[in-house]
């Protein structure tokens, strides 16, 4: 078996430790990261015109507003965009690791990391499910997403 072929069948975790760069906890983003450190996720939505923003904003760039709130949604949705990175880029992260795009059943789009899966296993269109990784040295809890039926 080659190198290339090991690595593809590597399953993802979530790091264990986190050594990335801490979110900064603004006025406007801490109702996402709480929520998120009680396992459960919601994404901004502005008021007035409905649309969703992600990450927060202070004001909505389609309508000006600043009446925003945060709206819970059901952490389910399907792969947009992905891409096996073989680089760590000073993240620390293990390689090789899954970046992508998830589009929630609700419709806003998040950034975020695909784990317990391989990267030959990624698809776009994929289904796939939150998981919540708890840095409690941080103070931080991280939503990560995974295959739907728990990854492997």
């Amino acid at each position: 078996m080659t190198s290339a072929a090991r690595v593809s069948e590597a399953v993802i975790r979530a790091p264990e430790s986190w050594s990335g760069p801490v979110p900064a906890q603004e006025d406007w983003t801490s109702p996402y990261w709480e929520v998120l450190r009680r396992h459960k996720m919601s994404i901004q939505r502005c008021v007035k015109c409905r649309i969703w923003h992600h990450p927060p904003v202070i004001a909505c760039p389609a309508c000006g507003s600043d009446d925003l709130a945060f709206e819970p949604v059901s952490g389910r949705g399907t792969v947009y965009s992905v891409t096996v990175c073989h680089r760590e880029f000073g993240l620390r992260f293990g390689v090789p690791w899954v970046a992508a795009y998830v589009e929630l059943e609700e419709g806003p789009r998040v950034a975020t990391n695909l784990v317990n899966t391989t990267p030959a296993e990624v698809a776009i269109g994929q289904s796939v499910s939150v998981v919540y990784q708890d840095y409690d040295d941080l103070d931080l809890t991280l939503a990560f997403f995974e295959p739907s039926g728990g990854g492997r």
